[in-house]
């Protein structure tokens, strides 16, 4: 609608942040090609398995952490239908966004000046994305490090210094992800001060419930979907 000479346009967008632990499931289907290839296979299997059942939730972006072969990244976009941008590991944990959407930009682990060696051994991709409505959303897909605190600290530090420049751009932008730390550690607080927005915590008023860990059952919140304030959030859940 026209709205003071300018034009407003409501969409509606659904992402998806997917640790998919290789594509083989978190039983191990050793028919999906376990711990990523079984007689030379890629996982694809298992890929087009989680594509078929990722449909039933419509999304329109779905980022993925440990996407250990691009093959199989490539038969989940397949399987929904959508184009995808891979993100080569430093370590052996790859990432991926498969999406609906145009691809404007993509680059893999877009640090500022030099890398240090110890940081991003998992992944960290951006990619700036065209919606068919005409908005422009960046996203970060991020894993972080699993081990001691101080590294992912740091990780998160030297992720912000791109993403605020995002957010300093007015444009929509979206950081997911398998972050490896709880709502209390010292690196939630960091996510906070660039304007970014939990969206599980907003829909409930700051819980800490809907934990994403399992081992076998869920034991801790530890992925997430932060967003940007200029984003209306309507609905936010595990999986």
């Amino acid at each position: 609608m026209k709205v003071g000479g300018t034009l407003s346009i409501n969409w509606v967008m659904r992402t998806i942040a997917y640790n998919v632990y290789g594509f083989d499931g978190y039983q191990h289907r050793s028919e999906w090609g376990r711990r990523g290839k079984v007689g030379g296979k890629v996982p694809v299997v298992g890929a087009r398995e989680i594509g078929q059942a990722l449909k039933n939730y419509g999304p329109d972006i779905v980022t993925t952490s440990e996407s250990r072969d691009e093959a199989a990244v490539a038969a989940l976009a397949e399987a929904l239908g959508f184009v995808y941008v891979y993100f080569p590991s430093f370590g052996l944990w790859p990432g991926g966004v498969v999406t609906k959407y145009r691809v404007l930009e993509s680059e893999n682990c877009p640090v500022v000046g030099k890398r240090r060696v110890d940081l991003f051994t998992r992944h960290w991709g951006r990619v700036v994305l065209e919606t068919g409505e005409g908005q422009v959303v960046i996203v970060h897909s991020v894993h972080t490090f699993a081990g001691t605190a101080d590294v992912r600290y740091w990780e998160v530090k030297r992720i912000l210094e791109v993403v605020r420049e995002d957010v300093a751009s007015g444009h929509s932008v979206l950081v997911q992800g398998d972050l490896n730390h709880t709502p209390n550690g010292p690196e939630y607080r960091l996510w906070q001060k660039v304007g970014l927005v939990d969206t599980f915590a907003q829909i409930t008023s700051g819980s800490d419930a809907g934990k994403t860990l399992l081992r076998p059952e869920p034991v801790a919140r530890l992925d997430y979907v932060w967003a940007t304030e200029n984003l209306s959030l309507t609905d936010a859940r595990p999986l």
